[in-house]
């Protein structure tokens, strides 16, 4: 409920503004200049280049893990324009990762763009819009920090969020958000069970919550959440009860909750939401291959930040929800991710970013219902300054799935190391 906090502080937004450009979410240097270009050249080494499966090599058909070094380009270029009570920023980033040890289809490409537009009418009322625009090919695909699908897909996804909300300052204490999102997810690769049965989808997701500023380092609130899953594919699911179509997995959920922030003092925050999810999976029929058509999920989103010293920041969370899964033979999967992100400034040259994500999921539905599948993943990072726009890099990322699910039809369970040097040029 964050946005109790950033509406609450609308009032002060409004009279800066009188005096100066509108530049919320922008960085001292976006604020100086209205471009910025960066480039980053990466050599690595990947250990489990396609993440497959530990024993997928025992299985006729299926390869193991294979190993590869490999060269990664990512050019990025940004835009931002702070006028006086209005800022539009676009960003976009293209990353090239050359597998020298691939015969076909050499080359990974991810494309991200992300266009952002926030205006102050006035000191309580404010309007956001956002847009996301991801196109990528990846070993092991991510979806958000709590949603996880893991294995690679023949071919390329697609993926959209677009985001409109506004935020209006009913009293001086009280405030009401309204947002809506859509997120739409297309994958290449067709066929029963495959990435595009399973989970091409279109979500909408719409919002209301209430705030009110007990103090003012003290807001607390009320939210409702209506989300809306309809599957995009033709294909079919094969599950227990035979052959389904993929709009077997369609829900509604509703989201009841409370939520709280707490500013302790100029370090450290925290914020928490926690509440209700109740699904109903509308083509489902209770008792079928083990499904239930409802169910009541418990709702959690709490975070605590600590920004420690000038450039250095911990932020850590855990968050509950249900989620889409690759799994054929379920319906969803009860998520709960425990993540931490650190940037730590060792020097004014020095620098350390280091992140680390738990999930515990729990299928639900069909024959795997109650099975459960765990993730870890953690990333380090160094960096030096060699100057003001050059600096070295060094880094190393960790993947690891432990599944329930390691039968012949459906092996999950794999390792996956990465190491990688380069230097990134920003301007």
């Amino acid at each position: 409920m964050k946005r109790i906090i950033a509406s609450a502080g609308l009032a002060v937004v409004g009279a800066a503004s009188v005096q100066a450009a509108y530049t919320p979410g922008l960085t001292p240097m976006e604020q100086s200049k209205p471009w910025s270009v960066s480039v980053a050249v990466r050599g690595f080494y990947d250990d489990n280049m396609f993440s497959a499966a530990k024993d997928a090599d025992k299985v006729p058909g299926r390869a193991g893990p294979e190993e590869s070094f490999g060269v990664s380009v990512k050019p990025k270029v940004g835009l931002n324009f702070a006028l006086d009570r209005t800022v539009i920023t676009f960003n976009y980033s293209y990353d090239f990762r050359w597998f020298e040890a691939r015969t076909e289809n050499e080359a990974d490409h991810i494309q991200l763009a992300d266009l952002g537009i926030s205006h102050a009418f006035s000191e309580r009322l404010k309007v956001d819009a956002s847009d996301r625009f991801t196109y990528a090919q990846e070993g092991a695909v991510r979806i958000d920090d709590v949603q996880s699908l893991v294995g690679r897909s023949d071919g390329d996804y697609v993926h959209n969020r677009a985001k409109a909300g506004v935020t209006a300052g009913v009293t001086e204490r009280l405030n009401l958000t309204v947002s809506y999102q859509n997120d739409i997810w297309d994958f290449e690769n067709s066929g029963v069970n495959s990435f595009s049965a399973l989970l091409d989808r279109m979500e909408h997701l719409g919002t209301v919550e209430l705030g009110y500023s007990v103090t003012p380092a003290t807001s607390a609130g009320i939210g409702y959440m209506y989300k809306d899953v309809s599957s995009r594919s033709s294909d079919m699911i094969s599950t227990a009860a035979g052959l389904q179509p993929a709009d077997s997995r369609n829900n509604r959920s509703h989201f009841i909750y409370g939520g709280v922030e707490h500013q302790f003092n100029a370090q450290l925050d925290a914020a928490l939401r926690a509440g209700i999810q109740l699904v109903d999976f509308v083509n489902v029929e209770d008792n079928t291959a083990g499904y239930d058509s409802s169910a009541e999920i418990p709702f959690v989103d709490a975070s605590l930040g600590y920004a420690y010293n000038p450039g250095s920041s911990l932020r850590i969370g855990v968050k509950h929800t249900m989620a889409a899964t690759s799994v054929a033979s379920a319906l969803s999967q009860d998520a709960t991710a425990v993540y931490a992100n650190l940037n730590h400034a060792i020097t004014p040259k020095w620098s350390l970013g280091a992140m680390a994500l738990y999930q515990y999921s729990s299928l639900r539905g069909g024959f795997y219902d109650g099975d459960n599948e765990q993730l870890f993943v953690a990333g380090v990072n160094v960096n030096y300054a060699i100057s003001t726009s050059l600096s070295a890099e060094l880094g190393y990322n960790y993947d690891n799935l432990s599944s329930d699910l390691n039968t012949a039809l459906d092996l999950r369970s794999y390792d996956r190391n990465r190491v990688y040097v380069g230097l990134r040029a920003a301007f």
